[in-house]
């Protein structure tokens, strides 16, 4: 069926007001297109990994479920709106979690070098982040991108 497709998600997160040097995050799992029109997508995740927090006082690999969702709607030929949410609960106390949520606006410059201008928000919360930091953090920007 062309709706199932298997993921791999990867991230590093560096903030230099954590209490931690870096957080890198490895998942994988499998996804489904619930959506999938020329005007809009919605897919599906479910998968698991593990992350860790270098530097931090628990610096151990913490296994974690995935559930996620990515949606965008094409508002015309070159503009699209997207979100996408990530819940990543850890396998053993799901009340240890984290949620990362990212939404923007996007305008494509130029078709044929594929290169688009977003304006964005992510947030990414901590349900028990290290002591000392906050459990919500919000970042918001414009960006430019070239497709390859």
């Amino acid at each position: 069926d062309p709706r199932w497709s298997w993921f791999y998600q990867s991230g590093l997160e560096v903030d230099r007001f954590k209490d931690f040097d870096y957080r890198i995050a490895l998942h994988s799992g499998l996804a489904y297109k619930l959506i999938d029109e020329e005007i809009r997508k919605l897919k599906l995740r479910l998968g698991a990994g593990a992350s860790r927090e270098v530097g931090s006082v628990n610096n151990d690999w913490s296994p974690e479920l995935q559930f996620g969702a990515d949606w965008e709607r094409k508002l015309s030929e070159t503009t699209r709106i997207y979100a996408t949410v990530d819940f990543f609960p850890n396998v053993s106390d799901f009340a240890d979690y984290r949620l990362n949520t990212n939404t923007g606006l996007e305008f494509l410059l130029d078709a044929e070098r594929d290169i688009n201008f977003k304006i964005f928000a992510l947030n990414r919360y901590d349900s028990t982040p290290p002591p000392g930091n906050q459990e919500n953090d919000l970042d918001y920007g414009m960006s430019v991108g070239i497709g390859f």
